[in-house]
């Protein structure tokens, strides 16, 4: 029954609804603080905007605990709806502190080798700071007792202590590395006496300082005395120690070391080798000294007197040796005896025949042989010591050979000597050759002759024992007229002879060639013809080529010279070997002969005609021309 309004307004208040913030505290491994993480949430409106933020959050104490009371506190809220609400600023919750790993660990100490495996360790840990703990542990061990470098260390027993401690979960064991360094083993030496041996080597035993139980070996490369001479307390020097053994890693060690021992004298023998001698009529006799030193060792060994039992010839005769003493360097290392024996032989000694040089021409009887006799020793003479007739004799003959021949003494005997002939003696008595001079017999002939036999005569001396010449006498070469040296050639004797040889000379003369100028004529008033000339007695194959110069005709007849006879002269000739003997010839000059010409065809010729023109002359001569 109403109409109404549909809208209206007035006025009312909306108050703030309450918010409820609450808190929810996350659980956390101890930190060592009471500060506490919550997440907050609240009951708003469906959709509202806000922002909830709290100043702190704090457990009730800092230590591990279930269930702890947290305190959140400062509460504040923001966003576009907060306006809207009222809400509690302070709000609690409850959360966990769990215990805290503590990471304990283990820092060993290094060690020098002891021979256990025992080891030192500090231990440290992550706590928070400001926690009071306390760590220990109960063992601490290397991996083994030897030594070496980052060893494991295996700790064991741990455990913790302190105010803080409840707080915590740890480990109980750790593990860490150390070294184990090696132990100085300190060894020592213990030298040996020694008989001298020429060295300076010793002989040592070796000790240590080693950890009960150990297992080594010790050894050294050389042990030597400062020298080699004997002394007492000598120092000995150890080298090229080493060690060896299942515990020898685990040392250091010295590599020499020194002891002192003594070297006493060896006993040095001294023999004798006594040197045989020819007899000298006294005692004495020469030895050489050996003995057993060390090689290289440098003694002298001298002795003051060496003799024979008598002075007389004998073998293996005793030899007494005196008065021995040694020096040089390495004498004070020895003890010696001071008298020694050995045997020699005494022999004969040796007289000497000695020739006295001769000499004699082949074919002459043999000199006067003399000669003495040498080698006496002081106080013997020929006389005293010999007996017998001393003689010399010889093997040549007067027709032995040139040469050297003995001359070889004998005839004397001796108790005391033997006998032997000199060097010299082989060739003393010297066969030279035989003088002996031939002369050639001078020769000639004349130039294509042959030669006459060249013959010889003995001059001086003369042949003995019915030697002979052999071979023949030559000449020089050459067939020209002159003198040619005649040549021992081949004549000769036996080596036995000196021959000597005084030449001649084979002259050879020249030979005689016959030259004759040849005959020859011509007319009164003509010149001379060329003259010829005819030869004879050229020997082997010469001819007028051989000759050195050839000779020319001559005449006294000229172109004016008259009508007659005229004599042709030949001159001139030079040859080495021709003489030139000439044999003259005839120019006959002849008087101009009267001629009278006539013609074939009379007094007159005509033009044309041929005719035969005769001359005809009162000497007999005609000519013709046509």
């Amino acid at each position: 029954n109403y109409t109404f309004n549909t809208t209206a307004s007035t006025t009312a208040n909306i108050t703030a609804k309450a918010l409820t913030v609450t808190a929810t505290a996350t659980g956390k491994v101890y930190d060592g603080n009471a500060e506490a993480t919550v997440s907050l949430s609240d009951n708003r409106v469906i959709d509202d905007v806000l922002t909830l933020a709290n100043t702190s959050a704090t457990f009730n104490n800092k230590n591990v605990g279930t269930n702890k009371a947290v305190s959140v506190t400062g509460i504040s809220i923001g966003g576009a709806d907060a306006g809207n609400y009222t809400f509690n600023t302070t709000a609690s919750a409850t959360a966990n502190i769990t215990t805290k790993t503590l990471t304990v660990s283990a820092t060993a100490t290094d060690k020098v080798y002891d021979g256990n495996a025992d080891a030192t360790v500090s231990l440290s840990d992550n706590r928070i700071i400001g926690d009071i703990l306390t760590l220990a542990n109960t063992a601490a061990t290397f991996d083994n007792k030897n030594a070496g470098t980052n060893k494991a260390v295996s700790v064991t027993g741990i455990s913790i202590g302190g105010t803080d401690a409840t707080n915590y979960t740890y480990n109980n064991t750790a593990s860490a590395t150390a070294n184990i360094t090696a132990k100085a083993l300190t060894v020592a030496a213990t030298a040996t006496d020694k008989v001298y041996d020429g060295n300076t080597n010793a002989i040592v035993s070796l000790s240590d300082n080693r950890v009960n139980g150990d297992i080594l070996t010790l050894a050294n490369t050389a042990a030597t005395f400062d020298n080699k001479n004997a002394g007492t307390n000598k120092p000995v020097s150890v080298s090229g120690i080493s060690i060896s053994g299942a515990d020898a890693g685990n040392y250091t060690f010295n590599t020499t070391t020194s002891a002192t021992a003594s070297i006493t004298p060896k006993n040095l023998t001294v023999t004798a080798t006594a040197t045989d001698k020819v007899y000298d009529g006294n005692t004495n006799a020469t030895v050489s000294l050996g003995d057993n030193r060390l090689t290289g060792d440098i003694l002298a060994l001298a002795n003051t007197a060496a003799t024979f039992d008598n002075k007389n010839v004998g073998t293996n005769k005793p030899v007494s040796v005196t008065g021995i003493s040694i020096s040089g360097t390495d004498a004070g290392n020895y003890t010696f005896n001071t008298a020694t024996a050995a045997t020699a032989n005494i022999t004969a000694a040796a007289l000497t025949y000695v020739a006295s040089p001769a000499t004699k021409a082949y074919g002459d009887a043999n000199p006067s042989l003399t000669g003495t006799v040498t080698g006496f020793v002081t106080g013997d003479n020929q006389g005293n010591a010999t007996s017998g007739t001393l003689s010399f004799s010889t093997p040549a003959t007067n027709a032995s050979g040139i040469g050297s021949y003995a001359i070889n003494g004998s005839g004397l005997t001796a108790a005391n000597y033997t006998f032997g002939q000199a060097a010299g003696n082989a060739g003393a008595l010297v066969v030279t050759a035989r003088p002996i001079t031939i002369t050639a017999d001078a020769k000639a002939k004349t130039y294509g002759d042959n030669d006459p036999a060249l013959t010889y005569q003995i001059t001086t001396g003369n042949l003995v024992n019915g030697d002979a010449f052999t071979g023949a006498l030559v000449r020089d070469g050459g067939q020209d007229a002159g003198s040619y040296a005649i040549e021992q050639g081949t004549v000769l004797l036996s080596n036995n002879y000196n021959l000597s040889y005084q030449p001649a000379d084979l002259t050879i003369n020249k030979a005689l060639l016959t030259v004759t100028a040849n005959h020859s004529s011509r007319c009164y008033a003509a010149v001379n013809p060329v003259f010829s000339v005819s030869y004879s007695g050229f020997k082997y194959s010469d001819n007028e080529n051989s000759l050195t110069t050839r000779p020319a005709v001559g005449t006294t007849a000229n172109a004016g010279s008259i009508a007659g006879n005229y004599e042709l002269v030949a001159s001139g000739g030079v040859s080495a070997n021709y003489d030139f003997s000439y044999v003259k010839g005839t120019l006959t000059v002849n008087p101009l002969p009267i001629n009278t010409i006539a013609s074939s065809e009379g007094t007159g010729i005509s033009k044309g005609q041929t005719t035969v023109l005769t001359v005809n002359s009162d000497n007999g001569t005609s000519y013709s021309w046509s």
